[in-house]
């Protein structure tokens, strides 16, 4: 430990349990989604576009980082896909992964832009 009194300040080195408590914080708690999402506000996500000359809307209720309620609309996908893929989003992280894992539930293959419709 170094103490320079010209300064005031004290250099402190980092002993090795000193690294490994912290390195335990960092993945258990600050890499959490829910530490880095949970202090989110609650916030309504809208987004509309045409993809393939149909249209395609999207409502986000989004509270804590997860989707609380989506609905989604337009003649893109049927009714019933539509609300399907909407019931499968809820309580899930507002997060690309996320979205990306439901669309592919639907379709054989999900390209990003339409991924990027709910963002």
């Amino acid at each position: 430990m170094f103490n320079s009194k010209r300064r005031g300040s004290i250099f402190y080195e980092l002993k090795e349990k000193d690294i490994n408590e912290i390195e335990t914080l960092v993945k258990e708690k600050f890499a959490t989604r829910d530490w880095n999402f949970g202090y989110s506000p609650k916030y309504t996500f809208k987004n509309e576009v045409e993809i393939e000359g149909k249209k395609f809307s999207v409502r986000l209720n989004v509270k804590k980082g997860k989707i609380e309620d989506c609905r989604i609309s337009g003649d893109y996908f049927s009714a019933e896909k539509a609300k399907s893929i909407a019931a499968q989003l809820q309580n899930r992280w507002h997060l690309f992964e996320e979205v990306k894992e439901v669309l592919n539930e639907f379709e054989t293959e999900v390209r990003d832009e339409k991924v990027y419709c709910f963002f």
